[in-house]
């Protein structure tokens, strides 16, 4: 069996450090490393299930996108160009504030920082405090979540 030390990849707060054991290509066991001292060893649900997500039959594996009403599989390089045309679209026609980001939980740690550049780069967005947005607030603004999902 291999083992394997990995970061999580929910990106919390603990960032806890993971050990993955593998056999014949496949994770057959994740545990919390004793290495991290802030956990000691311990992982939290979220941890203990990433073996449920991977290995789920429902697991969503490309990306997807809504056609005449029904989803369809479509390639990383064109969901990354439909996801560029839409910013710059909506940039162009409705200014950056028309764009929404919404995060929760799960997005406050090591990586936070990146989604704040990238969309500082882009000219400034509106962003949510609120686990869930009002209506009111998400009216003419497109909201692009962090599995690349779209509402209008």
């Amino acid at each position: 069996m291999e083992k394997f030390i990995q970061g999580c990849s929910l990106d919390c707060y603990d960032l806890c450090k993971m050990e993955v054991y593998k056999e014949n290509g496949k994770v057959v066991k994740i545990t919390g490393s004793k290495e991290n001292s802030f956990t000691n060893g311990s992982i939290c649900i979220k941890g203990i299930k990433h073996m449920e997500r991977l290995y789920s039959p429902n697991r969503i594996k490309t990306p997807m996108l809504k056609k005449n009403g029904v989803f369809q599989e479509i390639s990383f390089q064109e969901a990354l160009e439909v996801i560029k045309e839409k910013l710059l679209t909506y940039r162009e026609k409705f200014g950056t504030t028309s764009v929404i980001h919404y995060s929760e939980s799960g997005s406050g740690g090591f990586l936070k920082g990146i989604e704040d550049i990238f969309f500082n780069f882009y000219g400034g967005i509106t962003t949510s405090l609120e686990a869930r947005a009002g209506e009111q607030e998400l009216r003419h603004r497109t909201m692009i979540s962090e599995t690349g999902e779209q509402t209008l």
